[in-house]
């Protein structure tokens, strides 16, 4: 299902971002939500604006925070958040295929909440290639466009 939010300012999309992650953090009894809370709010910021030379660069991750980040190390533990980042000049069959990778072949059902951050998005691909791929993994699975003034919109 694609849903796009036209109605939703670029704040509102972003804050629904960190309430669905925020709702998997806490329900390990190990964090502390308001240090989550505001650590989470850093790392996307972070994340948005991590870019070398259009490629996407994972900023590291703050300590206790559940989340492995694509590209860069995911580290030898899995959790329950994944997020994959695609920037202009990186390639987004790649990058899916990646993740998928990490939470299927890496981390098999440990990611609950898969969030794809891309600045470029391509349907036909998503629905002819990846869609009944993603729909097999027991994850939610959010895909989020942004571009130079943040998140835009909401896709899947």
């Amino acid at each position: 299902m694609i849903e796009t939010l036209h109605k939703w300012s670029a704040e509102d999309v972003f804050r629904n971002l960190i309430e669905t992650a925020l709702a998997v953090i806490e329900d390990d009894p190990n964090n502390d939500l308001a240090v989550s809370r505001a650590s989470l709010i850093t790392l996307l910021q972070d994340v948005l604006q991590a870019d070398k030379n259009g490629l996407a660069e994972a900023p590291k991750v703050p300590d206790g925070l559940p989340i492995n980040i694509i590209p860069g190390s995911t580290g030898s533990e899995c959790h329950p958040i994944l997020i994959g980042l695609c920037h202009d000049a990186d390639y987004l069959d790649e990058r899916l295929r990646q993740i998928l990778d990490h939470a299927t072949r890496l981390c098999p059902r440990r990611n609950r909440l898969i969030v794809i951050l891309s600045s470029q998005w391509n349907g036909a691909l998503w629905k002819d290639v990846y869609l009944r791929q993603f729909e097999q993994i027991q994850a939610s699975v959010h895909v989020y466009l942004f571009g130079p003034s943040g998140i835009l919109s909401h896709v899947l």
